[in-house]
């Protein structure tokens, strides 16, 4: 069965601020989330950021001021992977 990942960030009780974006493999979701925030957040939580997406899909910022957001995650669904339509 297919499966695709969708990602991003935002507010606890809101929509994504940015998302929800897709890609078929987990580390591609990873790495964009990590370029996003590289320039946000300390070093050492960048890496355990890495860390939590990884292996529970989801990471709570220490600082949801430097930060931009108070989370990001990365849910995998079955199907196909969406097409990007700006319509």
């Amino acid at each position: 069965m297919e499966k695709h990942y969708v990602y991003g960030s935002g507010m606890f009780g809101c929509l994504y601020d940015y998302g929800p974006h897709f890609s078929k493999e987990i580390e591609n979701a990873v790495d964009d989330l990590t370029f996003i925030f590289e320039d946000a957040i300390e070093s050492d939580e960048l890496i355990e950021m890495r860390t939590n997406l990884k292996n529970s899909g989801k990471h709570t910022f220490r600082s949801a001021i430097e930060a931009g957001a108070q989370y990001c995650d990365i849910t995998e669904s079955n199907g196909p992977m969406p097409e990007f339509n700006e319509d």
